[in-house]
Formats: C-alpha cells, sequence, structure tokens
C-alpha cells in the first residue's frame, strides 16, 4: 500500500493531516484555492492487471453543495471521476466505519511490464480525506 504522505507532488492547497484513519496520515483539500487541487504518486504496478484503490476516511461532505468526490488519472491516462461518500445509516456506510476505509469502484490499469506509473488524484470536493492507494495485482 501507498500511504497518503507517500507523495511526489502535490498542489498548496493540499494538506497533511497526521493521525488520521487506520493509516495515520491523510491528504485533505478544506479550501479550494487552485481550480482543481491535486496530489501525486508513484505506484507499483506488475505485468497485467492492477486492480487500484484509492482508500479514503469515511466522512460526509461539506454541505449539500458538494459530495465526495476524486478523479484518478494513471499514467497520464484520462480521468476517470469516482464518488466515495455513503448515506449514513446505510449497510455501505456502516461497512466503511468497521473498515476505517471507504473505497469506490477499483480503477484497473493493464502494465505491460513490472515498474512504476504516475498516479494523479485531483481532490474535487473539499473534505475529502486521501489515507493511502492500494494495489491489488490481477496477472492474465
Amino acid at each position: 500500500m501507498v500511504k497518503a504522505f507517500q507523495y511526489v507532488a502535490k498542489t498548496p492547497s493540499v494538506e497533511d493531516v497526521k493521525g488520521l484513519g487506520v493509516t495515520g496520515e491523510a491528504v485533505v483539500v478544506y479550501d479550494m484555492m487552485e481550480d482543481t487541487p491535486y496530489v501525486e504518486y508513484e505506484v507499483p504496478v506488475k505485468k497485467g492487471d492492477n486492480w487500484i484503490n484509492v482508500m479514503c476516511v469515511p466522512s460526509f461532505a461539506l454541505n449539500k453543495d458538494y459530495s465526495l468526490r476524486y478523479a484518478i488519472s494513471i499514467a497520464g491516462s484520462k480521468s476517470e471521476t469516482r464518488q466515495v461518500d455513503a448515506e449514513v445509516g446505510s449497510q455501505v456506510w456502516s461497512q466503511n466505519v468497521l473498515h476505517g476505509y471507504t473505497c469506490s469502484t477499483a480503477s484497473i490499469y493493464h502494465a505491460r511490464e513490472d515498474g512504476k506509473v504516475l498516479l494523479r488524484l485531483a481532490l474535487l470536493d473539499p473534505g475529502l480525506a486521501v489515507q493511502g492507494i492500494r494495489i491489488v495485482y490481477r496477472n492474465q
């Protein structure tokens, strides 16, 4: 797993928060000072399919104008938007709280060889707290 503070680049409005989440660290954006605040990671991949899950702290949107969304781009690919909030009291919400994190549908990256790729997370809503990236290798 790649922890939140293991980024290689981030915009100024992305803040480091120690002691948050099951990993003990998270990156959060509170104020949308830039058009699209982001954080970048070099993530290890293995030849074949790599399922990439962004682990976020289960939390609430700041208000009804926002959700909890991020956009993910892997190795320069077109960004895909993911949503990680769940309705309070729902089964999904309960499972998220028990696990200590929430994830959306995995992004799949097919690698031609073992190595590292650049992953960019655009934090689209204030209050989203990313605590790590989990990669599951699925060789074909």
